[in-house]
């Protein structure tokens, strides 16, 4: 895994990401997103579209979400 420092980060409503996310900290996803994701602890917003495989160490779900979560808390 890469040498990220912990940090929070966005993707906003108007963003759109194909490809893998890898990442540490908090991220919170407002956007929509096509691919793995995989880190420490993910929010999906209100306004998330999300279609992959989700691994993370802990996941709060209010969005959209299609495909596989794995993780230690939710």
């Amino acid at each position: 895994m890469n040498n990220f420092i912990n940090s929070s980060s966005v993707v906003s409503s108007d963003t759109i990401i194909k490809g893998k996310i890898d990442f540490k900290g908090e991220l919170l996803i407002e956007g929509k997103v096509s691919g793995d994701i995989l880190g420490d602890h993910l929010t999906l917003g209100p306004s998330a579209k999300v279609d992959g495989k989700i691994i993370v160490r802990a996941i709060t779900v209010q969005g959209g979400f299609t495909g596989l979560i794995r993780s230690d808390k939710v």
